[in-house]
Parts: C-alpha cells; structure tokens; sequence
C-alpha cells in the first residue's frame, strides 16, 4: 500500500484507502504485541543492548506524536534536560517501543488539553536512571483500577472508552520489559483530570564511537569493489531488484536460483555476505543455510547469511536467527534497511561511508526510456512508477527488471499449472509465493495480491478457491504478458542488446529445432531456442524476423512463429 499511486483517486476513495493502510498497520501491531507477549510470558524475550543516540530516538518519536496529538487539536510539549546522557547503551528497539505505547496511550484518551515528555536523570539509592515522564490531561484513572493498569487484554472503564481500539497489551508489554531492563512504570492519576506516567530506565552511558550513522538520512554504505555477495532466490525477477538495488552500493553480486545452486556456489567461492530467500521449492533457505554452514570450508562457520524474505510478521526473524542466519531484510528492500545491513556485515576495510548526494539519473532525459515508460503505465494494472520506486528510482533498472519478468512469464505460467494439476499444494504455494513478488516488483499490484490470495488460501487447505481461481489468474498473467509485448518493450531492449555473430548454418540448425519445438507445444524448449536466435547478429532482416519469431513465441502463438520460419527459410534460400 506504501508503493501504490493515490494521485488518480478521488477524495472518497483517497479516504477508503487511508483506512487500509491504518487498518493494516493496526492489524500487524495487534499481532507482534501479542507475539511480544507470548515471548515475553516463556520468557523467551531477549534484549539486544547496543549504543545509540538516546536524544535522536526521544526526537523520532516526538515528531510522530506531535502529528498525531495536533490531528486531535492537542497541545504537544517534550523536553530533554542538559544533564541526560545523549549516547547510552541499552536495547533501543525496545526502549522506543516503551515510550511510543505509554505517549500513544497518552494521545489516545486524551480528548482537549496537552500531552507532555520530559527526560530527565534521576538517582534512587545510589543508582542512577533515565526517567521519561509523560503527562496528560485526559480521562484519568480511577484508584479502583490502578492494579489493572498493567494487566494483560484489559481496558479500563469500557463504557467511556468504547470507541477506542486497542488489544490492552501495550500497558503490560512496556511494564514488563521495563522490568526485564531493570527498571518500571510508576503511575499518578487522578480520575476525570489526567495522568502521569514516569519510565525509569537504568540506561549507562555509551561509547559515541561505536554509535552507528544507519539514521543519517544522507549516510550511504559504498563498496570499493572487493566485496563478493551472493543473492539466492528462485524468481529471477527478485534477483533483479536485489541486484539493481546492490549496485546502488557499487556491489555487482552473484547469484544463484535454488538452495543447491547456492551451496555449490558456496563451495566454488568465499562469500563475504549472503542472502538467503525464505521460500522456495525443493530445498528452502532454512536447509540451504544449514547446509552451508556444514561445508568443509570453515569460512562458513561464520560467513554473514542474512535472511531475505516477504513475512513482515515479527516472529519469523526469530525463527530465521534460530536457524543460523545472522539478520533478516524484508521484501520489497528497503534503501535504509540494505544500507544498514552493508554497513553491518560487510568487511570494514572494503566499505567506506559517504554523504548520498542526489545523483541525476542517468535516465532522465533519455527521450527513449520516458516514452516507453508512458506507453507501459497504459496497461490496465501495472504502475511503473511504482515499480521504479522500488528500485531506488532507477529507470534502466526497472526496465531489466521488467524485461526478465517479461521473458519468464511463460515459465512462472506453467509451473503454476503443473502444480495445480498435480494437486502439489506445498509447491502451488511456493510458486503463488514468488509470484506475488514478482508482480509487486515490476508494479502489477492486482496479480501480486491475487497471488498472495491464492497462496493463502492452497496453505489453508481452501482448495475449492484454488481451482475455481486458478485458471483465470493464469489467464490474467497470460494477457498481461501479452499487452507487454505489443509495447515497445522488447524491440527497444533488442535494439540496445549487444548481438552474437552467427554463422547461416546455425541459424537453420536452431530454426529447425525451434519448429519442432512450436509444432510439439514445448514451451520451455521453445522460449530458450527463440531467445538464443534472437541474439543472432546476421543482416537487418534476418535480425528483425528473429526478433519477431521470439515475441510470437513468447505469446503462445506457435502457428504464427512456424509460418515466420517457413518464410525465413525462403529467405535464406534467396541468398545462398
């Protein structure tokens, strides 16, 4: 929802999808304080300490809350007293999630008045603490309900507060991991004029040197070219994006498409940085890392394997730091979360950090890449701009990007049916899976959630909706890829790709086989045949029929393609 276009929408529909991103935003924090709940009552929470820019944090958060509080006509004050630590150590994750539930809550009962921060230092029998007090002037509490406060699933005074959403954990979340950090939540209210809620943390000062400059908005990880990186994913269109968005950082990666591809391109090199898809079929990126780490080469033991994956749900960055991987980066990439993962886990002595100037992008005033970008945002459900967000904004990029998925369509097409008619529900997922990237990525938002849809609903056993969908959503990606290509896109790519000198006897070898291929239905064989001639250098002619003979077999239309190689056999004659 981040990724789409709401400039073509009307002001009652601009309102409806507002309400979709709030929801969905309300929904995945419903879900991680639950899983933050369930950790911390198995007591399997762990913090992770690091040294951080306290006063940063304190601004990031109030900058928030002063928009949310000025929305409800609230005044908003926060201050920072002069004798507070600004770097300390602590896990500030955790920290920030502390003060941001105990000022929403703030905000959220509080209907006219103020809502107030102050961070101060205090001292309690000789130990010191960071104190955060957050005053309000809302509803207050009622003395009998002071021993709820910090109760699981409970929301006071229900009748007062029944238009106010909330799963009633957030109280009891932060009070507990105050506890965990060694310190509590001390409450004063009085009913009917407001509240004041007092943090104390014990939170040490900190090493300024080792605070990392990832929240520097013009901060930019660049390789000096040394660093070898391995991307591992099973849908090419994916590979693409990370690739296109690790040459941002001057890192031409590697790449493989499978687990097993990937330990054998472990075994033939070192790698000094990982990616590892999640899902893929076969053997998945869980088994794939274990594997990697059993290799002889002991380079393994210890080389970063960073999980790469579309689950946004808190709990399975756990499950992939359980697993063996190091730290998890989500689908679609983020540019400030790469930067901070580069920064992270490659070598320091072959990254550098430098101010991000505002480069002009090579694109830009190349008439021939707008043009064609204004005829491909035409087809009905693709947004390329969108698509070209996604990949830091680079037009050539998504270009590539969209030409890969654009010559893999046919394939993602079959493999879909074949698992559909096999009824193998565990690879129709997988497959739905990549497909809901893949289409995300190029801006085809409709068959992206489609997929997500389906690949739902064949992991929850609903196998009417997958046959009653199947067939359409094949349908759906088959016109798609068809309007692709009666745009400008593949002849503008064939134009520009550097062709392979053939000699006549090969070009009538390869149309022979490609007939056979057309005349049997073989698609695979015929999409790699097609493509192969298509990078022939020959005459004009030759290469332009070829061009043709691709895209006709790229769109299923095997009778049209064989009567074009009838018709360049005849022209072959001609000029024997």
């Amino acid at each position: 929802s981040d990724l789409m276009r709401t400039d073509n929408l009307d002001d009652k529909q601009k309102s409806f999808f507002d309400d979709i991103k709030k929801m969905s935003r309300a929904l995945l924090q419903i879900i991680n304080d639950i899983l933050d709940f369930s950790k911390i009552e198995a007591g399997k929470l762990d913090l992770t300490p690091t040294h951080f820019n306290l006063l940063d944090l304190v601004n990031n958060i109030c900058s928030l809350c002063q928009f949310m509080a000025e929305s409800k006509e609230l005044e908003f004050r926060h201050s920072f007293d002069l004798d507070v630590p600004r770097i300390v150590y602590g896990d500030d994750v955790r920290v920030h999630q502390i003060i941001t539930n105990i000022l929403n809550n703030a905000i959220k009962y509080t209907a006219e008045g103020m809502v107030s921060l102050r961070v101060k230092r205090v001292y309690e029998h000789d130990q010191g603490y960071i104190s955060f007090i957050v005053k309000d002037t809302g509803i207050g509490i009622r003395e009998e309900d002071f021993s709820k406060l910090f109760s699981a699933f409970d929301q006071l005074d229900l009748q007062k507060n029944r238009k106010i959403s909330g799963t009633g954990l957030g109280l009891s979340i932060s009070g507990r991991l105050a506890g965990l950090m060694g310190g509590r939540i001390d409450v004063e209210s009085e009913y009917g004029k407001g509240s004041v809620f007092t943090v104390l943390l014990p939170l040490p000062g900190g090493d300024p040197s080792l605070v990392g400059d990832d929240s520097e908005p013009h901060s930019h990880v660049v390789s000096d070219g040394r660093a070898n990186v391995l991307v591992v994913d099973d849908n090419r269109t994916n590979i693409k994006v990370a690739l296109a968005w690790l040459d941002t950082h001057n890192i031409q990666a590697d790449s493989a498409e499978s687990g097993a591809e990937a330990i054998e391109r472990a075994r033939e090199k070192r790698y000094h940085l990982l990616f590892m898809d999640h899902m893929m079929p076969g053997m998945d990126g869980i088994e794939a890392t274990a594997r990697i780490r059993a290799l002889e080469d002991e380079w393994y033991r210890t080389a970063p394997i960073v999980a790469l994956s579309a689950n946004a749900v808190k709990g399975m960055r756990d499950v992939f730091l359980s697993s063996g991987m190091d730290d998890f980066l989500a689908k679609p990439i983020e540019a400030r979360e790469l930067n901070r993962v580069l920064k992270k886990w490659l070598p320091g002595d072959m990254i550098k950090i430098e101010a991000r100037e505002k480069k002009d992008d090579a694109d830009v005033g190349s008439q021939e890449y707008d043009l064609l970008l204004s005829e491909l945002d035409r087809i009905e459900g693709l947004d390329v701009w969108s698509g070209i967000s996604g990949v830091g904004g680079a037009k050539r990029a998504y270009i590539n990007i969209l030409l890969q998925a654009c010559s893999e369509m046919t394939g993602y097409v079959c493999a879909i049916r074949d698992a559909f008619e096999k009824y193998d529900w565990d690879d129709y997922a997988i497959r739905m899976h990549a497909m809901k990237s893949a289409f995300a990525n190029i801006g085809a938002g409709k068959i992206s959630r489609w997929a997500l849809d389906l690949e739902s609903a064949s992991k929850n056993g609903d196998i009417s909706k997958c046959e009653k969908e199947t067939g359409p959503i094949c349908d759906a990606m088959t016109e798609f890829h068809e309007a692709l290509l009666k745009t400008s896109l593949i002849p503008a790519y064939d134009r520009r790709k550097k062709k392979i000198a053939r000699d006549i006897v090969y070009i009538e070898e390869k149309l022979e086989k490609l007939k056979e291929s057309c005349l049997d239905g073989m698609s695979d064989e015929a999409d790699q045949i097609a493509s192969e001639l298509a990078d022939t250098s020959f005459d004009e002619h030759m290469e332009e029929s070829l061009c043709e003979i691709r895209r006709q077999v790229n769109s299923y239309d095997y009778e049209i393609a064989v009567e074009l190689i009838e018709a360049l056999f005849d022209y072959i004659s001609s000029i024997k």
